[in-house]
């Protein structure tokens, strides 16, 4: 889970559709909601991603929700505030359910800091507090057979391609175009942790804790091919990754 930013409101979700599809739903329990306009519009905010545990949405299937962060049972009339909308998959929609967040606060990641409430160790999302321990358990972000696998096996392939990197780099990029094809090989390796990858945090948190990242980074600024590029995406992935 990494911190995301709202857009603003999509045009046609103007204070008359509000209006007169919250009145709809109130009378009928109608999902007015679930047009692809909007439903487009949310994927956009979130990098095609659930807003809660990062795997990678579909508008074209059926797996994409639009999710109620204020439940709509308890706060009808909230069903269409643009502030109360998140893409969510099935599994974390149907995990939160109609737990009521006013009550029971989970992390909201289009206002709070997701970073200050839980951590990553060893895949599993650890709390920092009881903001991080309510979202983990309400969300049940510790899926092993959904969630954790996955975590695993993209941090298993963060880890190889940062052995393949350090061995090349130790080499000493001799050959011609050997610092080309290096830059480009971190830069690929890089771009996996940003926020528009599926399951950032997972991969920004791996890359950050790695020993041999750290010692990438050094030799890189040795050989003087560390520039404001990578700079730039270090300090992006050192903002989300879940460190403890």
């Amino acid at each position: 889970m990494i911190k995301l930013t709202r857009n603003t409101a999509p045009d046609k979700l103007t204070e008359e559709f509000v209006k007169k599809g919250t009145e709809k739903y109130k009378k009928t329990k109608e999902s007015v909601w679930n047009v692809d306009w909007l439903k487009e519009a949310l994927l956009d905010m979130s990098n095609q991603k659930c807003a809660y545990c990062e795997g990678r949405l579909d508008l074209k299937s059926d797996y994409m929700e639009v999710e109620h962060f204020r439940d709509k049972k308890d706060y009808p009339n909230d069903v269409l505030i643009w502030e109360n909308l998140l893409p969510s998959c099935k599994h974390c929609n149907g995990n939160k359910s109609s737990h009521d967040v006013v009550s029971e606060p989970i992390i909201n990641p289009f206002v709070d800091v997701p970073r200050e409430h839980i951590f990553l160790k060893s895949y599993l999302y650890k709390p920092k507090d009881e903001l991080g321990k309510s979202t983990i358990d309400v969300l049940d972000l510790n899926d092993c057979t959904r969630l954790v696998i996955a975590r695993c096996t993209l941090g298993t392939e963060i880890n190889k391609r940062l052995e393949d990197r350090l061995n090349e780099i130790k080499d000493g990029l001799t050959q011609a175009g050997a610092k080309k094809r290096f830059k480009n090989k971190m830069r690929e390796l890089m771009k996996k942790c940003l926020p528009e990858a599926e399951y950032s945090a997972v991969c920004s948190t791996e890359l950050i804790s790695s020993t041999e990242y750290t010692e990438i980074v050094r030799l890189m600024k040795n050989l003087d091919i560390w520039d404001e590029e990578f700079e730039s995406y270090n300090y992006i992935i050192s903002s989300i990754a879940l460190v403890a």
